[in-house]
């Protein structure tokens, strides 16, 4: 009997209050007692029919009414009546349909102070008192309204409640995250064990692909336009690339950064002068090399001539075996690394080359010739048998 009394002074209640509203409303004839409508004037909003007597409700924000499915849904994939197509486009603050006065917080337990200028907003951390568990909330000391502020703590909660509703309707349902460009919900994927950064349902376009809200399909970057979701270019701001365990080499260890460098081939960030280089393109990472052996021996990326290069051609305050020239006469050197099989020229007091004797011979200074090395003295009489 008391609920239902209860039930019949809400529904009185919704009357009274659509009554009240708006009197453009009159014109909506409902075509059943507790049908759904869509709003003539706000996509943002539906009409919800109580006994067949139109009642204006607003959807969650950032959703639309949907005359298809007859739901909230996210706006890009909303199918709204012409009549407030143009409404969602529009920043406007949801208008709500009841006003409830704050309650009074408690004493902050944070007073951060202010390092800026006297104009500039200060910010406090507050803890309000509810009937539910204690929340607390990041209040700017501004002229928005408890409102606003309320909406937009509310806004992961609702988010969620459309999410697993859209899911439980239909299983094929996927629409962009609201915020990150990489993100969106597919309710195809069901995890049985959530991945580290991920929740149910959401899933992340492959590096560094994005989803389009239009196609609602992971596509090449330069093919999307994420409006105001945020674009992110570097591979660790992809979450499928972070560690997902204690002994995972970090991120940024693992792939180079391209925020700082121009289209093309360069070298690998802090790995200059090494046999690694990356192939950036408008400040995202398209590949990652790595030089090969030339003539068997190890060849390094030069950010000079970006190109891999041979390391007897790179000087040795950057690691290569590049002989110093200066002071010496045109002709003929042995190899400074004790390696008798190789000689390298100078001519006009610059490093011309480094070559390599055939056939298993070591080079001979005397004469500046290839020989056997039987038929030589020193050390590299044996440089076969004891250096290689």
């Amino acid at each position: 009997m008391y609920v239902t009394m209860c039930r019949r002074f809400i529904l009185a209640s919704l009357l009274l209050f659509g009554m009240f509203v708006s009197s453009t409303k009159a014109a909506v004839v409902c075509p059943s007692s507790f049908s759904k409508l869509s709003d003539p004037e706000d996509c943002r909003y539906y009409l919800q029919c109580v006994f067949g007597k139109p009642v204006p409700m607003p959807c969650p924000p950032s959703l639309g009414f949907s005359t298809k499915s007859k739901a909230c849904v996210y706006l890009p994939v909303s199918d709204c009546a012409e009549g407030g197509s143009n409404a969602m486009n529009e920043p406007t603050t949801f208008r709500p349909l009841a006003t409830k006065k704050p309650e009074k917080p408690l004493k902050p337990l944070l007073q951060p102070t202010p390092t800026s200028s006297p104009e500039e907003p200060s910010a406090t951390i507050n803890i309000t008192k509810t009937t539910e568990e204690p929340t607390t909330t990041f209040q700017p000391k501004s002229s928005e309204s408890p409102t606003e502020t309320t909406t937009e703590r509310e806004k992961p909660v609702i988010l969620q409640r459309f999410i697993d509703d859209e899911c439980e309707r239909n299983q094929r349902s996927r629409f962009p995250h609201p915020t990150e460009c990489a993100l969106y919900y597919d309710c195809s994927v069901i995890y049985k064990s959530i991945p580290k950064y991920f929740e149910q349902f959401l899933a992340e376009c492959p590096y560094p692909q994005l989803f389009n809200d239009k196609t609602l399909r992971c596509e090449s970057f330069n093919r999307v336009n994420c409006g105001r979701r945020r674009e992110v270019k570097e591979p660790c701001d992809y979450l499928q690339n972070l560690c997902q365990t204690a002994n995972c080499r970090p991120c940024n260890a693992r792939f180079p950064s391209c925020g700082n460098q121009p289209d093309g081939i360069n070298a690998w960030g802090e790995r200059e002068w090494t046999p690694y280089f990356v192939q950036c393109d408008r400040g995202r990472l398209m590949e990652q090399g790595i030089c090969e052996h030339n003539k068997g021996y190890p060849a390094l990326f030069s950010p000079e001539s970006k190109a891999c290069v041979s390391i007897f051609t790179v000087p040795k305050k950057f690691g290569g075996y590049q002989p110093d020239c200066i002071r010496k006469r045109d002709g003929f050197y042995p190899d400074e690394n004790e390696k008798c099989h190789l000689y390298y020229q100078c001519k006009d007091g610059e490093y011309r080359d480094t070559f390599e004797c055939p056939g298993g011979r070591v080079f001979e200074p005397s004469t500046s010739l290839c020989k056997y090395p039987k038929d030589v003295r020193g050390p590299c009489r044996t440089y076969y048998s004891t250096y290689r």
